[in-house]
């Protein structure tokens, strides 16, 4: 599977695919589409800024040695 990312905007529930990549796909082909708005992206930065200015405190927590990290 590959990906293609391109802007664009909705117009009367269609999104119209830019003809550079118009020519690369076949027609009738199975596409997998995701959305993302702005709001979207905006909200994750936050909540990642928040998490970052805010991290989550665990007691009694001890870090992994490295043997246990790569322990199989």
């Amino acid at each position: 599977m590959k990906a293609i990312a391109f802007e664009t905007t909705i117009k009367q529930g269609i999104i119209q695919i830019p003809s550079y990549y118009q020519e690369k796909l076949e027609e009738n082909q199975t596409v997998k589409i995701v959305i993302l708005t702005e709001d979207d992206l905006t909200n994750q930065m936050n909540e990642i800024d928040y998490l970052l200015d805010n991290p989550i405190k665990v007691d009694q927590i001890s870090p992994l040695t490295r043997d246990e990290i790569y322990e199989k």
